[in-house]
């Protein structure tokens, strides 16, 4: 399997000049026993306790969101079949989460290492028979117990309350530099790993740290410094855009690039967390199962009114692609631009998260398969009136149960998610595939003085008067 999202021009034929975009599947990597779940959570949690936490809230809602199958994603086994079940149906790359905390061992007890939840990629990396090309996307920000949703059921207590960190994202240089030296040793050396332009790939998703200003862009830079100096490798960076329907993207790509270190390309995220407007949310109101265990006359457990946000899907899929053109738009007209990373979901419904409500519950109504696939539609053809796809697309996620954000099967829709994102790649590679054979039919009308033309680049000629004399 090619790890290359953009091979020289020489190693293609014409009609695959035009490739359709290299397709980025997200993998939450929480499937497996780790010492912080067992810290946090109780022994052996894993976060398919979130799938079982699902429970209908509203009316004809998707819970709970049962997998087909269930795995230990620190298996070889388990992770090369995710793997290849992915790729067999359009996704090219996984973009893996990564975790790496400087306060990690602190703040878990026995923790031996600063990374966590790091078992699928500890096994990816011992296991090169898994064929499968990936990238990580480092998912730097605090961790509280607020934020990761409320207590399953059967979770033993621990000492962590409501509203701890239990893991804070502070940063030091040496640190950081030990953070870059590990990944250009064991991960960017990787022959798997995902490169664009021939520059391995590496993903931050952060959110903005008041006690370190500017951190991000330090982290870029020092990471790149380390790569050049150690190997002289150049990496092709990516930030994410947590919240585009806000307008991040495009006042980021207006701004443009702070440094020539700074990242390559935005990655304009699909999730549940964002700032909506009023034509994407559904006045409804969420019920869940009393927190007093009180019980209705008949004896059933009584319900109460939570706090919750019902979203459209179909609103929010159009939202985001018309924030995507925009920042498309924007990069037309930037002095120093960033690629651009459009990204799509399947769904989302957090319910196992937040089964008693609250205001990071969301829940996405209406999300089919068909209109899954008429959103990759739209990211995948590229920018309106360009012949030119992106690069590059991500779709979050394969696997985030928790969110009810996945591709992978579920007993109420099966492999229909999967099925729509192949359907949309083929005929993305179709329409690229035709728009190489008008550019060759035309180079055909000046034959036999094509090869020799100057007007065309000269990377092009030989792979141009191939396909002339094939014809």
């Amino acid at each position: 399997m090619s790890t290359s999202a953009a091979l020289q021009p020489a190693e293609q034929s014409a009609a695959a000049q035009q490739p359709a975009p290299h397709v980025l599947g997200v993998v939450f990597p929480g499937y497996h026993k780790d010492e912080l779940n067992d810290h946090v959570w109780g022994d052996n949690y894993t976060e398919w306790w979130r799938a079982d936490d699902g429970e209908v809230l509203i009316r004809g809602q998707h819970q709970p969101q049962m997998p087909i199958d269930r795995y230990d994603l620190s298996e070889p086994a388990a992770l090369k079949r995710l793997a290849s079940v992915a790729h067999a149906n359009g996704v090219d790359s996984l973009l893996m989460y990564h975790y790496w905390f400087r306060s990690a061992k602190e703040m878990v007890p026995g923790l031996k290492s600063k990374r966590v939840l790091r078992g699928p990629l500890d096994t990816l990396l011992a296991h090169p028979e898994i064929e499968t090309s990936f990238a990580l996307a480092w998912a730097d920000m605090a961790m509280t117990k607020k934020a990761q949703g409320y207590a399953v059921k059967g979770a033993s207590e621990t000492n962590l309350k409501w509203g701890d960190t239990f893991m804070p994202n502070d940063h030091t240089e040496d640190d950081d530099r030990e953070h870059a030296q590990w990944l250009i040793k064991n991960v960017f050396s990787d022959p798997r790993q995902l490169k664009v332009d021939g520059k391995p790939l590496f993903a931050v998703f952060s959110t903005p740290n008041q006690d370190h200003p500017g951190y991000r862009l330090n982290f870029l830079k020092l990471l790149r410094q380390e790569a050049r100096s150690c190997c002289a490798m150049e990496l092709y960076l990516v930030e994410f855009i947590q919240r585009p329907l806000a307008g991040d993207g495009t006042t980021r790509m207006e701004r443009g690039k702070r440094h020539p270190d700074d990242a390559d390309a935005l990655l304009l995220f699909a999730g549940g967390f964002q700032k909506y407007e009023s034509k994407q949310i559904i006045k409804e109101d969420c019920y869940a199962t009393s927190t007093t265990r009180t019980l209705t006359p008949t004896g059933r457990p009584a319900k109460e009114l939570v706090n919750c946000t019902v979203l459209n899907y179909e609103a929010v899929a159009e939202k985001n692609v018309e924030v995507t053109e925009a920042a498309w738009a924007a990069r037309s007209k930037a002095t120093h631009p960033f690629d651009v990373i459009p990204a799509a979901m399947p769904g989302w419904d957090n319910t196992g998260r937040y089964p008693h409500g609250g205001p990071s519950l969301f829940i996405a109504r209406g999300n089919t398969p068909e209109r899954f696939g008429r959103w990759m539609d739209h990211i995948l053809r590229g920018p309106p009136g360009g012949t030119t796809p992106p690069k590059l697309v991500a779709i979050n996620a394969i696997n985030e149960w928790g969110e009810g954000c996945h591709l992978e099967p579920d007993t109420k829709f099966g492999m229909s998610f999967y099925e729509a994102l192949k359907a949309s790649k083929q005929k993305a590679l179709e329409s690229a595939q035709r728009v190489a054979a008008r550019s060759i039919s035309a180079l055909s009308a000046v034959a036999p003085h094509a090869c020799n033309d100057a007007t065309i680049p000269s990377w092009k000629r030989p792979v141009i008067c191939s396909e002339l004399q094939s014809r």
